[in-house]
């Protein structure tokens, strides 16, 4: 699955019971300091390699996330 930092962010709060009414999404020209390299406008780490050579899928940034947050 994959995941914006904004939507995830979001979830982190949600997970953790916090106030995610503060978090906004901004694009990457409005980040302060400015990122040094060029960012693509879509970039989804995918792990498709690691199962096309025999290894495991990662589980879902949601699982991972649940546990733990929810320790």
């Amino acid at each position: 699955d994959s995941v914006s930092w904004y939507e995830f962010a979001i979830r982190i709060a949600e997970v953790a019971n916090l106030d995610s009414s503060k978090i906004c999404p901004i694009s990457t020209e409005e980040l302060n300091p400015p990122r040094p390299a060029k960012r693509p406008m879509n970039s989804v780490l995918e792990n498709r390699s690691l199962y096309n050579s025999g290894f495991s899928l990662l589980r879902s940034h949601e699982e991972a996330l649940f546990e733990a947050l929810s320790g």
